[in-house]
Formats: C-alpha cells, structure tokens, sequence
C-alpha cells in the first residue's frame, strides 16, 4: 500500500506503534473486519474514512499522535490466495500495491501487457511502411 507504512498481520494489540502502521487482517474465514471496528468503537470513538461493502467493514483509520493506524482486510479468498502473493506479484510487474484484490491485479497486467503489444505492434506496422 504504502511505504512508508509498517504493515503487521492479525494483530492482538493496536496503537502501540512510532510511525504510521497498517494492520492488515487476514483470517480464514472472516471477510470483514466488523468485529475489530465494534471493539475499538468503543474505547477510541469513531474513526475516519470506513470504507464498506454492503454491511461488511472493510478498512478504517484512526489518527492519534499524528500517527496514521490503517485497519484493513485482505480482500482476496485466503483460502486461495493472500495480499502477500498479491504484493509479490504487484512488485514483480512495476505495479503499486494498492491492496487490491488478485483478479484486479489480472487486470492490471492484462491493460498493461495490450496496451505495451498494440505499441508495439503500431511501431513495427509503421516500420514496413519505411521499406
């Protein structure tokens, strides 16, 4: 997401951290992080920028200290697939890793791969025009 981010996965305690932090939620079973949101409501108050799918949670953030905290799910089928394998597959193709799901990153690569080959295949149907 981004770098200047620590990034820790499934964590038991929140707001412990010096510089800005991701806690990335990435558990078998849960596609939400309802249960984290209704248990930090709480004691921290309403935090900024929920972003939501219907009635599943899916990011949040808080700011104490002027320290961002990122709450966020993976959203990719852990059974299948985790963010790691799609970060590792966005750093590999000069993608920025943005948390996106796989199927987003298929798509990425796909526009960035047509896009390259109808460039390329421009240039050399104008190179025969030369001879």
């Amino acid at each position: 997401m981004c770098d200047d981010y620590d990034t820790i996965e499934n964590p038991k305690t929140f707001f412990t951290e010096t510089k800005n932090t991701i806690y990335m939620f990435s558990r078998l079973g849960t596609t939400s992080i309802n249960d984290v949101f209704q248990s930090l409501i709480v004691d921290h108050g309403v935090p900024d920028n929920i972003k939501c799918r219907k009635t599943k949670i899916e990011a949040f953030k808080y700011k104490k200290n002027n320290i961002i905290y990122m709450f966020v799910c993976d959203p990719n089928d852990v059974h299948n697939i985790t963010y790691k394998e799609v970060k590792v597959l966005c750093e590999k193709n000069d993608l920025p890793f943005k948390n996106q799901t796989f199927m987003h990153v298929v798509k990425q690569l796909r526009s960035k791969y047509l896009t390259k080959s109808k460039a390329e295949s421009n240039l050399l149907k104008n190179s025969k025009k030369w001879y």
